[in-house]
């Protein structure tokens, strides 16, 4: 995939003259679209502000009876849910673990394999539409 050009602006005085008049009114809120675009596909689109997305943070026991239960606040199923962190109550990254996932009824019911049973874990989740 190529660079996105830097040239983000539209300017009048480049169009023939005779287009120039009725081009006046579309030129500024086009202008102002393409800049917008510009500068959101130039590292500023986010998954909190621009995508169909609930993250959720909470701490867990794996001890507690599974599956851990994060409610679902969306109108739509999710078609992929993600651990975007999961780390000891230390601070610790995890080395190795699974998880796999279901929705009913606007709940999230997550179970977790390879994690240790007497410690917590805080988790932020990932659920994309």
């Amino acid at each position: 995939m190529s660079k996105i050009s830097s040239s983000k602006k539209l300017i009048l005085e480049d169009l023939p003259a005779e287009q120039r008049s009725w081009m006046k009114k579309v030129i500024e809120p086009l202008n102002r679209f393409l800049e917008q675009t510009y500068f959101a596909l130039v590292n500023g689109l986010t998954i909190r502000d621009n995508l169909k997305a609930q993250i959720s943070d909470s701490t867990v026991e794996i001890n507690q009876v599974y599956p851990v239960k994060i409610a679902w606040t969306l109108n739509e199923r999710p078609s992929a849910v993600l651990v975007a962190l999961i780390q000891d109550d230390l601070g610790s990254a995890i080395p190795a673990y699974s998880m796999t996932w279901t929705i009913d009824s606007g709940v999230l019911k997550l179970t977790f394999n390879g994690l240790t049973a007497t410690n917590k874990y805080n988790l932020k989740i990932l659920g994309l539409v």
